[in-house]
């Protein structure tokens, strides 16, 4: 179970996931102000892009230097990146340079801070990821305290409150297209008897005028 989780946060579902974490959060994923960010431009020997290795090789992916020659980032010691399922977008491109020191582990230690898991989900989730990001730089004292198992777990709950808020959703849709063809019905209805009352008036005028020409042409019988 919990190298499918660790799959799940590397696939293109962690893209829309993150991006909407914080409005300070870049089109590209994470804050690209910080020029140590490992998605700014580099050159031929910087990160993958290396003209001699990596995904931009030329003896791989075409001349010139194939996928990578430009712009995959400086290249960092630690950690390095999973293989397979790395899309551009990936938060590991704007991984904090010391994000090691943070001592996390997959299932946590006895001195993991632990200051940050009473948050909700939402928020828990949005200032881990700030802390991972360059960004958390800004105060070195700011490091993440999740493991990895604890995000798994987050996850199993959040797809059964996603499931949940879908039904949720499904009813209230279905109540809503009832009242809106109930309401529909109503409102012909109204227009049928609005007619018939107008009808029924129009007649009523009608008598009246021919009781009118009554009184006053007809005479009596004798």
């Amino acid at each position: 179970m919990g190298h499918s989780y660790r799959h799940l946060m590397n696939s293109g579902s962690q893209e829309s996931t993150f991006e909407s974490s914080s409005s300070s959060v870049s089109a590209s994923g994470w804050d690209t102000s910080t020029s140590s960010s490992w998605g700014n431009n580099s050159g031929n020997n910087s990160g993958w892009g290396n003209e001699s290795s990596g995904w931009g090789s030329t003896s791989k992916w075409g001349n010139g230097g194939g996928w990578g020659n430009s712009g995959w980032g400086h290249r960092s010691p630690s950690p390095q990146p999973p293989p397979g399922g790395l899309v551009a977008h990936s938060p590991l491109n704007n991984l904090r340079s010391n994000f090691n020191s943070a001592g996390l582990t997959w299932d946590g230690t006895s001195s993991r801070p632990t200051h940050l898991d009473n948050h909700n989900t939402r928020l828990w989730a949005e200032l881990q990821l700030n802390a991972c990001s360059e960004r958390g730089l800004e105060n070195p004292f700011d490091l993440p305290t999740f493991m990895g198992l604890q995000v798994e777990q987050r996850i199993a709950q959040l797809l059964l409150d996603i499931a949940a808020k879908e039904s949720e959703q499904e009813a209230a849709e279905s109540k809503a297209t009832i009242m809106h063809t109930a309401l529909n019905l109503a409102q012909a209805r109204e227009d049928v008897v609005r007619e018939e009352l107008r009808e029924l008036r129009e007649t009523k005028r009608w008598l009246a005028d021919l009781l009118i020409i009554a009184r006053a042409c007809l005479p009596p019988t004798s």
